[in-house]
């Protein structure tokens, strides 16, 4: 398979490597196999990244910005455009029985 033919179909193939993933590790941790699924998840996008776009340019995405700052100063504004939402149902993620209520796990009754 050629190279770009790789590149187009690996969306796919990591999402079956994820369903495969998910799907074994479900049959003997049950709820807790978001774990391994979310490892095996996120090394098999890194494998495809470094494969496809290299040590070089991957640095390059963390490598200190050159450009001007507006571009900056914009990414902080959008990314403070839910904090509104998240202050107005503070009182919900303190309260600790919203806490308690999401992590209780309950049988399911036969």
């Amino acid at each position: 398979m050629s190279k770009s033919k790789a590149a187009i179909f690996s969306p796919l193939i990591v999402i079956v490597i994820g369903f495969i993933s998910a799907y074994i590790f479900q049959t003997f941790m049950q709820e807790w196999a978001f774990i391994p699924l979310a490892l095996i998840y996120w090394s098999a996008i890194f494998m495809v990244t470094y494969k496809y776009f290299g040590r070089a340019r991957i640095a390059g995405l963390f490598a200190k910005p050159e450009r001007n700052i507006l571009w900056t100063v914009l990414c902080f504004v959008v990314g403070f455009i839910p904090l509104p939402i998240f202050l107005m149902n503070l009182v919900d993620v303190i309260n600790l029985s919203v806490f308690v209520f999401l992590n209780i796990h309950v049988p399911p009754v036969m």
